[in-house]
């Protein structure tokens, strides 16, 4: 048996299950797809399909932990410059992320869409909060009381404005280049909310 022939055929069947599946995923909720109208689609019979994948919550899961392995990849390998405090290197983080995302941009405007299974938003928002808390670990252990909370208010929006921004970026067809949409959250940090963060408040 040739092993080699059988891997690419199955990776090939797998591909056809996912294209099928995200074109029905598209105009529809999770709900509202059946795996007899996606292996109709995909051109395969329901045992081909059930030979890849338990059920449709499988087969979404394994598509969004796959970009979210992808997302996480890239991170570490430039995660230093997600803590430099100057604007060209704060960017830099961003553009090899966003690019990433502009290459499998339908993929990301389906898993980002309202009607799209929540994981993957939360999953973003997850490992964007936990980037934020890293970088101002050592801020928020020499705040107390009110300044504390208030420092801790500011992060929230920091966070939360940078998810909407770029999901609002993905959702309008990626209407500014990775480059720019890095250069303007490397803007929206670090010229306001960051000196105020490593601040004192009054």
């Amino acid at each position: 048996m040739n092993t080699n022939i059988d891997s690419t055929k199955m990776h090939r069947t797998r591909q056809k299950i996912i294209k099928a599946f995200l074109d029905l995923y598209a105009k529809k909720q999770l709900e509202q797809i059946y795996i007899k109208s996606l292996t109709e689609s995909a051109g395969i019979n329901r045992g081909t399909f059930y030979l890849h994948y338990m059920d449709l919550e499988d087969l979404v899961t394994s598509i969004e932990n796959e970009q979210l392995d992808a997302l996480a990849k890239l991170d570490k390998e430039v995660n230093y410059f997600y803590y430099s405090r100057k604007d060209n290197e704060f960017a830099q983080y961003f553009k090899p992320i966003f690019n990433y995302i502009v290459e499998n941009k339908k993929l990301f405007k389906i898993l980002m869409s309202p009607h799209s299974h929540p994981n993957f938003r939360e999953s973003f928002q997850r490992a964007m909060r936990n980037n934020f808390t890293q970088r101002f670990h050592s801020v928020l252990m020499t705040a107390k009381g009110k300044e504390l909370l208030k420092k801790e208010y500011i992060i929230e929006s920091v966070i939360n404005g940078n998810l909407a921004m770029i999901i609002h970026w993905i959702q309008s067809d990626i209407n500014l280049s990775p480059e720019e949409l890095a250069d303007l959250i490397s803007y929206t940090v670090l010229k306001s909310p960051l000196d105020i963060i490593e601040n004192n408040i009054k």
